[in-house]
């Protein structure tokens, strides 16, 4: 058996062990002692096959597994609101017991049509952060345009300079063995670039790889009508920026215009105040939170990874990003937060 395999099986073995004696219990009681007891889980998407998520890049969870992890939490912790749970923050008060709450980023239709469904069945309250974009411009995630294109494609290398990205010589293997590692790379540089460099060249991908216009793995993002449905049956919709760019390469202006301008956009969609804000893939710095001040939002989501005490700033509330995996390994992750706070 390879070194992988052995990993694999022995992660999947041993949080069921530990959990049997009651190793993670003992921790999670252990924070709520200590009052860092409110647990904000995120979720991107939520899916029927693993034919949409080829590459693994950890931001699915399956139907099932998601069904399990809502029974888990809506049995084992208290469900509350994101804004209850920063009204407690703003007023010091202690959180419940177990305190949770639920949220997903980038505004998928599945977080509609699957993802809500189930969360709804067991009264378990749902934020929602959504980019503005999307109602815009492009209907699809412009990352998700890239791994559509890398993993329908029937070229077998493509060139990163004739894409506007890196020199000559860089040349991807777009192999079927060698695609998850392609989409990587591409994607780490995209991140590395300004938002409109960035798009020039998920387009310019797209020219070279030439993908079909629809598929399993280009998802579609929630419509203006499924939006509102959702606001009016009592999910919070937050902002997630315009363009969905890393924050921290943009000038001040830019990110200004891009927090300000979301929330603008979502209010006038659904008639209501948009009172969070999600940092697109977890990118900030100071002047991004300071413009989340500056706009008028009650709080933000991070994606660091931990939970949030009492003495939690409301503009840097921490999330757990909810693993594809089993109740057993979820208790794990859960409980090393517990650890590290």
């Amino acid at each position: 058996m390879s070194g992988e395999r052995i990993k694999r099986a022995v992660k999947a073995i041993l949080p069921r062990l530990l959990d049997g004696i009651g190793i993670y219990d003992r921790a999670l009681a252990s924070a709520e002692q200590t009052g860092a007891a409110w647990l904000v889980v995120m979720y991107h998407r939520v899916i029927r096959s693993t034919d949409s998520d080829p590459f693994r890049l950890g931001m699915c969870v399956t139907e099932q597994r998601f069904k399990e992890q809502v029974a888990f939490f809506a049995d084992q912790f208290e469900p509350i609101t994101v804004l209850e749970g920063v009204s407690r923050l703003r007023a010091g008060k202690r959180f419940p017991r177990r305190a949770v709450s639920i949220t997903f980023d980038d505004g998928y239709r599945d977080n509609a049509e699957i993802a809500w469904p189930i969360l709804r069945q067991r009264a378990m309250p749902m934020s929602l952060y959504v980019p503005s974009g999307i109602f815009q411009s492009h209907p699809h995630h412009w990352w998700d345009r890239v791994i559509h294109a890398v993993y329908t494609t029937s070229k077998r290398e493509i060139t990163l300079a004739s894409v506007g990205m890196g020199g000559q010589d860089a040349v991807l293997n777009l192999s079927e063995r060698r695609r998850g590692n392609a989409v990587r790379r591409i994607l780490e540089m995209l991140w590395g670039q300004p938002i409109t460099g960035a798009l020039a060249s998920v387009a310019a991908i797209e020219a070279c790889l030439q993908p079909p216009k629809q598929g399993a793995t280009l998802p579609e993002t929630v419509s203006i009508e499924q939006l509102k449905k959702l606001s009016q049956e009592g999910v919070e919709i937050g902002a997630h920026s315009v363009t969905h760019p890393n924050m921290r390469l943009l000038s001040d202006d830019e990110v200004a215009r891009e927090v300000s301008e979301s929330k603008q956009a979502l209010e006038q969609l659904l008639g209501t105040p948009v009172a969070g804000f999600a940092y697109p893939s977890g990118f900030y710095d100071d002047r991004v939170v300071q413009a989340v001040r500056a706009s008028q939002f009650q709080y933000a989501v991070s994606t660091e990874p931990g939970l949030n005490a009492r003495s939690a700033n409301p503009y840097l509330i921490e999330r757990m990003g909810a693993p594809e995996t089993n109740l057993a390994d979820l208790k794990r992750c859960i409980a090393n937060l517990a650890r590290q706070d």
